[in-house]
């Protein structure tokens, strides 16, 4: 991975990572994440070993998006869809920001990003096992939104339904989508990019119910065969008496 950015501010350059649908967040070297999640103004919290964001006095407009470099190829993510928003109206709500520290290293010793859900539902993903690589593209959920309750993000026009956590469910129409490959490492296998990978996403199609007029075309020749074979069973019948 090339880098991690927020807005103008640099956070990791030259970078290992694995996309991983395992991992709920989206998982970085500490020292990173914690350079992160200060370019977000999130402050940490023990409990929960996540960072928390203040979403009831800033506007959504105050956060900046986050970017990721992969190979030639630049992935963003706004606000709400690196804002995970839980509890209620009764209860108050907690904003958290999805990028959570870590120390993993692989058997080298480099530390590596871990791009789970987070990312993963906004980029649709191509493991190409044979060649060792992978692919992203823009996820048809790229733009879905969470609705956040107006008690949130006071300034913000956001919807005011209340908050819910559960990602929307989409179906896909047939079109042809090209997958630039990335340049990423997964444990000690370099993935390595080439020419870029063409994916066609095709839905089924259903034949049209055949015309009802042309389809009894055929009911009299099949009707006079069925009272010929009934004849020739009786004959037989009747000739073993």
């Amino acid at each position: 991975m090339n880098s991690v950015s927020v807005e103008s501010t640099s956070i990791s350059s030259s970078t290992y990572a694995i996309a991983d649908t395992g991992t709920t967040l989206i998982v970085g070297p500490t020292a990173q994440v914690e350079s992160l999640n200060g370019a977000l103004g999130g402050t940490y919290d023990s409990n929960s070993q996540l960072y928390t964001v203040d979403c009831h006095t800033r506007s959504l407009s105050s956060f900046p998006n986050v970017t990721f470099t992969i190979g030639d190829t630049v992935f963003i993510l706004t606000p709400l869809q690196y804002l995970w928003i839980t509890g209620d109206q009764s209860t108050g709500y907690i904003c958290y920001s999805v990028f959570s520290p870590s120390d993993s290293s692989d058997s080298n010793g480099n530390h590596f990003w871990i791009l789970g859900d987070y990312f993963l539902y906004r980029y649709y993903s191509v493991f190409d096992i044979l060649n060792n690589r992978v692919g992203f593209a823009t996820s048809i959920s790229y733009n879905w939104m969470p609705t956040v309750d107006s008690s949130l993000f006071p300034t913000s026009s956001t919807t005011t339904n209340p908050t819910t956590s559960t990602m929307k469910t989409t179906t896909s129409t047939a079109r042809t989508t090209t997958v630039s490959t990335a340049q990423i490492e997964l444990s000690s296998t370099t993935m390595t990019r080439t020419q870029p990978l063409t994916t066609t996403i095709i839905t089924a199609e259903i034949s049209p119910i055949p015309n009802r007029e042309n389809s009894t075309v055929h009911r009299p020749a099949m009707h006079f065969s069925l009272f010929v074979l009934i004849v020739m069973v009786a004959t037989r019948y009747m000739d073993s008496f």
